[in-house]
């Protein structure tokens, strides 16, 4: 026999095995679950993330996209010294 869970209906009483009721409560769990992943797979991933055109340089602190022809030119134009790193001057080999 097995045992009988009640739920309210429109004021009705309606009897629902209790096995049911509980698949009905994992799969609603589940539900929820799913949706908090896809809002942190939408967070993590945004596309609003500006990504700088052909011959521009990210500035690390700002993302402000600068020329790279500004990169090592002796003046700090992303303010935080990113497009004058240590290396400028130093010839590669």
């Amino acid at each position: 026999m097995a045992v009988q869970a009640n739920i309210a209906s429109k004021g009705r009483g309606l009897t629902v095995p209790a096995e049911v009721s509980m698949v009905l409560y994992i799969v609603a769990a589940l539900a929820s679950l799913v949706l908090v992943l896809m809002v942190v797979v939408v967070v993590m991933f945004d596309t609003a993330v500006e990504v700088c055109p052909a011959n521009y340089f990210e500035c690390e602190t700002s993302g402000e996209c600068v020329p790279e022809r500004w990169i090592c030119d002796g003046q700090d134009d992303c303010g935080d010294g990113s497009d004058e790193p240590p290396t400028c001057g130093i010839a590669s080999q």
